[in-house]
């Protein structure tokens, strides 16, 4: 069954998330308060306003592609100037590469199509402090409004006819969409990454509060200590179930 096919996947994922406690505002948006905008890369689907947040914010003007799939996707050039917009590529069951949520192929097999979870690479860990820190390098903003908002936003693009992403789109396939950004922030939150999400260019910030998965180690960076105390509450770690028997039963 594909990631898509799973009622209430997006109610699933939010469940697991709290409020941001703790923000500033920069040049007019919120952001967590312990965020340097140096380690910035903004993420989501076609159209949820990635370019208009990096142009308020005087950020890196150019999208960047990283697939997920790749071997040391992290020392990627589309990450080197930031804060950057970029979009992702998703690795699928028996499908390589890994695809965007607006490839061809995707858009054709999206009902099909099977997240493999297996195949997202996550960077290592620091083994001693003179070895980069990957984990704490990037802060990826995850801005995912609710499908039926992005719909709407998309078709009003669509009449300018300014992006040919936006052609012959369905509330099917943009809830699809949504769906599989949310899936995928919650895993690389589970894996020790930093993570948050915006639902809407102008809307609360939320972190995920549940544990990460067995075994995974966090930056002890003071500047961001840890994931969830952006919540206020406390970072639950090696709580988690293995990755692929965690997930994959709920997609």
């Amino acid at each position: 069954m594909g990631v898509c096919c799973v009622s209430g996947l997006i109610d699933d994922a939010k469940a697991g998330t709290g409020n941001l406690s703790q923000q500033k505002e920069i040049k007019g948006v919120s952001f967590p308060e312990n965020l340097g905008l140096s380690h910035l890369v903004v993420t989501g689907p076609p159209g949820v306003g990635k370019s208009t947040l990096m142009g308020q914010i005087g950020g890196w003007p150019q999208e960047g592609y990283v697939d997920l799939s790749m071997d040391k996707w992290w020392r990627s050039p589309a990450l080197s100037y930031r804060p950057r917009e970029v979009h992702f590529g998703f690795p699928f069951v028996g499908v390589e590469p890994g695809l965007a949520v607006f490839d061809e192929e995707w858009l054709k097999n999206y009902e099909s199509l099977e997240l493999d979870f297996d195949r997202i690479k996550i960077p290592p860990d620091q083994n001693w402090f003179l070895s980069p820190d990957w984990k704490s390098r990037y802060v990826f903003e995850f801005l995912l409004p609710p499908p039926k908002s992005l719909l709407n936003m998309r078709k009003e693009r669509a009449r300018r006819g300014t992006h040919l992403v936006d052609k012959e789109l369905t509330i099917e396939q943009v809830s699809c969409q949504v769906a599989i950004y949310w899936a995928v922030a919650l895993h690389l939150h589970r894996s020790g990454m930093k993570i948050y999400i915006r639902e809407g260019y102008t809307a609360n910030l939320h972190c995920f509060q549940v544990p990460l998965y067995k075994g995974v180690e966090v930056s002890q960076d003071e500047d961001h200590e840890s994931l969830a105390g952006w919540c206020g509450t406390k970072l639950l770690h090696g709580l988690g179930k293995e990755p692929q028997a965690d997930i994959s039963s709920n997609l």
